[in-house]
C-alpha cells in the first residue's frame, strides 16, 4: 500500500465517502440541489465537497454514457479473445478499440484474454465485423467466440427502459457531440458555442434524458478512489438460472447493487452481468449471493484486471 493511499484511507470521511459512492453510481446528471436532497445534506456542501474532490484528482474527470439502442444499435454483442501469445495481448487491445462499433475491451482471467462488447445496426452488419475482426488480426488471434445479446438490461448501473430507436433531430446530435468533447459545460456554454437559444438547449438534454437517450454524466474516478469505495474489481460473470424462476431470477439479479450491467444472452448462458466489488474476496461473496437468494444456478467468472471505453460516443454517432 503507497505512502499517498494510506493517506487517503485515514482521511476521507464517513460523509465524503457517502457522496463520492453516490455519484460513482449515478453520476452528476441532476442539479445540484437535487443531488444533495436525496443525499440530506446541505447543497453548499456538495458542492464543496466534489470541487474538493476535483482538487485532490479523486475525480479526474466526467463522460457522457449514452444508451447506444435510442440510435438504433439494438444488436450488442460480446466477443471473447485468445490471444496466439501473451504479448499479443496489448496490441490487440489497442487494435481492437480502433473500431468505430466497439464500446469498451476488458483485459480478463481466465481461459480468454480480451473480452469487449461492440453494438450494431443490424445482422447483416454484425456478421461484416467478425470477418473484417478475423482478416486484421488473424496474426495475433488463436480464437474468437461471440455471444449475441438479447436484450441490454443495465448500462452503466442504469436499468433501461428505452430500448428501441428514437426520433433524434440535428440539433439534438449536434449538443450530444458537443457535451461528449465538453462534458463540464454548462447549459449557457453549449448555447453560445453552438449558437442555440439557452432555452433549446435545455430542453432538449432533458428530453434526451428522459428518454434514455443520455444515461448520465458519470465521474472519472482515481483508481485508489475506487478502491476506497468498493468498485475497484470489476468481473464479468456468466450466469445461468432455474428455468422455472426465469424471469424471477434475472429480474433479482438486475436489482443487486453490486451488478453494473447486465445482458441477456442467447446462447449456453441465460445472462451476462458486469459486476464491482472492494475485493476478489468480495467478488466472491457477491457471487455467492446469487446462489444463496436462489438466483443462479451455475456461474463463470473472469476478473478484469484493466479496462477502457471511448472517449466518446462515436460509433452511435456515425450516420448522424
Amino acid at each position: 500500500m503507497t505512502k499517498m493511499y494510506k493517506h487517503i484511507m485515514a482521511h476521507m470521511t464517513k460523509i465524503e465517502k457517502r457522496v463520492m459512492r453516490h455519484v460513482a453510481d449515478n453520476g452528476i446528471s441532476e442539479s445540484i440541489p437535487v443531488i444533495a436532497k436525496r443525499l440530506r445534506i446541505k447543497p453548499t456542501t456538495l458542492n464543496y465537497l466534489i470541487r474538493k474532490f476535483e482538487s485532490k484528482g479523486w475525480i479526474r474527470g466526467y463522460a457522457y454514457r449514452l444508451n447506444p439502442l435510442a440510435f438504433g444499435y439494438s444488436y450488442p454483442f460480446w466477443f471473447f479473445i485468445k490471444a496466439r501469445h501473451h504479448k499479443n495481448i496489448s496490441i490487440l487491445d489497442d487494435m481492437i478499440l480502433e473500431f468505430s462499433e466497439v464500446y469498451v475491451t476488458n483485459r480478463i482471467t481466465g481461459p480468454y484474454d480480451i473480452a469487449f462488447l461492440a453494438f450494431f445496426k443490424g445482422q447483416y452488419d454484425s456478421a461484416a465485423f467478425v470477418d473484417k475482426l478475423i482478416e486484421s488480426t488473424s496474426t495475433y488471434v488463436r480464437r474468437v467466440y461471440s455471444y449475441p445479446v438479447l436484450s441490454l438490461e443495465k448500462l452503466h448501473n442504469i436499468e433501461l427502459k428505452r430500448k428501441t430507436s428514437v426520433n433524434i433531430d440535428k440539433k439534438s446530435i449536434s449538443i450530444i457531440k458537443y457535451i461528449s468533447f465538453n462534458p463540464t459545460a454548462s447549459i449557457s456554454k453549449i448555447a453560445e458555442d453552438l449558437g442555440y437559444h439557452r432555452d433549446t438547449v435545455s430542453k432538449r438534454i432533458k428530453w434526451m434524458k428522459d428518454e434514455q437517450v443520455i444515461l448520465k454524466r458519470s465521474v472519472i474516478l482515481d483508481k485508489k478512489i475506487a478502491n476506497k469505495i468498493g468498485m475497484a474489481v470489476r468481473s464479468i460473470i456468466f450466469m445461468n438460472v432455474e428455468p422455472s424462476t426465469r424471469k424471477r431470477s434475472l429480474e433479482l439479479a438486475k436489482k443487486e447493487d453490486f451488478v453494473h450491467e447486465m445482458f441477456l444472452l442467447g446462447s449456453r448462458f441465460d445472462s451476462l452481468l458486469v459486476t464491482r466489488a472492494h475485493s476478489v474476496d468480495d467478488l466472491y461473496t457477491n457471487i455467492s449471493k446469487l446462489f444463496s437468494r436462489d438466483i443462479a444456478v451455475t456461474t463463470e467468472s473472469s476478473v478484469v484486471f484493466y479496462f477502457r471505453e471511448k472517449e466518446s460516443p462515436a460509433c452511435f454517432l456515425n450516420g448522424f
